[in-house]
């Protein structure tokens, strides 16, 4: 995807720096768009509303793109693709947002569900089992808290420290969210079929 507007934004800055500002911001933040809007898509499970999120990310990002500094471009953009993705949520889909696991209770008590701890990497068995298709739909029954973090740190590869400089959490945090989050993606496999097989009923 492309981001028309800004050729409108830069029109209107009527800094002489302006044209070399927008070159610089092209090379150093487009090469990131597809990243902003899988992550984009993945929260609000809408494309045509992901590309305006985007869109609108790569807008104020540009606007303030003197504050960027030669910070990690792929942790800034992101930052602010989640950030706007969360505003639309609030406006547009409120009830994904309250409906929120509390990750500090995580029940996994039920057979069915439990984890074979005694395997070295359950998790890392598991997906490899699992088929493309499965795990996409198991990512997508995950609240959206813990679906970002599979998103950003699995499919995107994020590291654990722009994980924390993403999520504003404090570095300690972040080990112990992606292994939540990866918990709770194991209970959405076990539970998959379970889940289809009552939709075919």
């Amino acid at each position: 995807m492309n981001i028309p507007l800004l050729n409108q934004l830069t029109k209107k800055r009527k800094r002489k720096n302006s044209l070399k500002n927008r070159e610089m911001f092209e090379r150093v933040m487009l090469p990131h768009i597809e990243s902003a809007f899988n992550l984009a898509s993945w929260l609000v499970s809408n494309k045509n509303d992901a590309e305006d999120i985007v869109q609108e990310s790569y807008l104020k990002a540009f606007r303030s793109f003197d504050s960027y500094a030669d910070r990690n471009s792929h942790a800034w953009i992101l930052t602010i693709v989640r950030n706007t993705s969360y505003t639309w949520l609030n406006s547009n889909k409120r009830y994904q947002l309250n409906n929120e696991f509390d990750e500090d209770h995580i029940e996994c008590d039920n057979p069915a569900t439990q984890l074979d701890m005694t395997m070295k990497d359950p998790y890392e068995w598991q997906v490899i089992q699992a088929d493309i298709q499965s795990v996409h739909r198991a990512i997508d029954t995950l609240p959206v808290k813990q679906k970002e973090i599979i998103i950003l740190r699995e499919i995107e590869g994020c590291s654990y420290k722009e994980l924390a400089e993403i999520l504003d959490i404090a570095p300690g945090t972040v080990m112990s969210r992606v292994s939540r989050a990866r918990q709770m993606l194991l209970i959405a496999l076990k539970q998959a079929p379970a889940r289809e097989k009552s939709h075919e009923l």
